[in-house]
């Protein structure tokens, strides 16, 4: 809730695990094709359940999403500790001694046929090989720098933290470790469940102050919702730029939304790059019909504009509205407030 200085309050948090994966120099590639690349809709959603395909969306509202796995294990040993993972725990990337990446995760599945999509196998020195099936997903890692040593000490642990494999370590250790971290990196680690949103949605509009609390909150929410942290993908044009040049677009417009559409995250809300995107939408001269194609206005005449639609929106489908299939009625309302078909 929001009190009369403009603080916004999270709901009580729940216990979170810690989720330590190594990634080094070995696995540059497929860090590349699937955390600092996001698996696109398109290359995720044949190899998923309906289920798990709606509860990737709400998370990833892009349909683009950072993804990683783990095989069972020789032995299936990796199965029990990929069971420990949970939607909310913190997760941190290890290289050369220290962490360098941090996220939050969103969901987890078995998919053989993806992880194969994704990255080869792994070798087993008998020569059989194992699929990276036991996946996850989470928010856009940011970066962060926590050595073996100093996290071990906060850890308390009598001997160090388990580096060279996968390994998930408890709400205590959890803590411990990510006490670590700065206030700023903390906040946009917090699980999407623990923000209070209806205080979020009455502040919406005045989030833009510059109080530093509400400024890391603010970037939590989007990054959780809105914007994965510090990139993110134009709905409409489909361009992946940095998140300071997108804005957290209402598909209908604020003004018109009932008390509950406004709080239906993230299917009310999407992202739009201030190059063209978001006001062109917001002026209706460019709409989206009902099949979720990108459309252009009668009266969108200026040569600028026409220029900006012929190259980077005519053609277009908007990922959004396939894979948050609530977002339809809210380009519908968009559509109607001005007149389109």
């Amino acid at each position: 809730m929001s009190d009369p200085s403009g603080a916004v309050t999270l709901n009580p948090p729940r216990s979170r695990n810690l989720v330590l994966q190594p990634a080094g120099q070995s696995a540059r590639a497929n860090l590349q094709s699937s955390v600092l690349s996001p698996v696109p809709l398109e290359k995720w959603s044949p190899h998923v359940s309906d289920e798990d395909r709606a509860i990737i969306s709400r998370s990833h509202p892009s349909g683009e999403v950072p993804m990683w796995g783990t095989t069972r294990g020789q032995l299936g040993q990796m199965r029990n500790k990929w069971d420990r993972i949970a939607a909310g725990d913190a997760i941190l990337f290890l290289s050369s001694s220290h962490a360098y990446m941090a996220a939050t995760i969103t969901h987890k599945w078995i998919s053989a046929a993806l992880a194969d999509e994704l990255w080869p196998r792994k070798q087993l020195a008998d020569g059989s090989e194992l699929p990276w099936e036991l996946m996850y997903s989470f928010t856009e890692p940011v970066e962060v720098k926590l050595s073996y040593s100093d996290m071990s000490a906060a850890a308390a642990t009598v001997r160090s933290l388990g580096t060279r494999q996968l390994n998930v370590y408890g709400e205590e250790i959890a803590a411990a470790v990510l006490g670590l971290l700065g206030d700023e990196t903390a906040d946009l680690l917090i699980p999407p469940d623990q923000i209070h949103y209806s205080s979020l949605l009455r502040d919406f509009e005045r989030l833009d102050a510059t109080a530093a609390t509400t400024r890391r909150l603010e970037q939590s929410y989007l990054r959780s919702y809105i914007l994965p942290g510090r990139t993110g993908v134009c709905a409409l044009c489909g361009r992946r730029m940095e998140s300071v040049l997108l804005v957290a677009a209402h598909i209908k417009r604020r003004s018109d939304c009932t008390e509950e559409e406004k709080g239906d995250l993230p299917a009310v809300a999407m992202a739009a790059c201030k190059f063209g995107c978001d006001e062109l939408y917001e002026r209706g001269l460019i709409w989206v019909d009902a099949t979720g194609r990108v459309k252009r206005a009668s009266n969108l005449s200026d040569g600028v504009a026409l220029q900006y639609w012929q190259e980077h929106l005519r053609g277009r489908s908007v990922g959004v509205w396939e894979s948050s299939p609530r977002s339809r009625r809210y380009f519908e309302a968009h559509r109607q407030r001005f007149g389109h078909a």
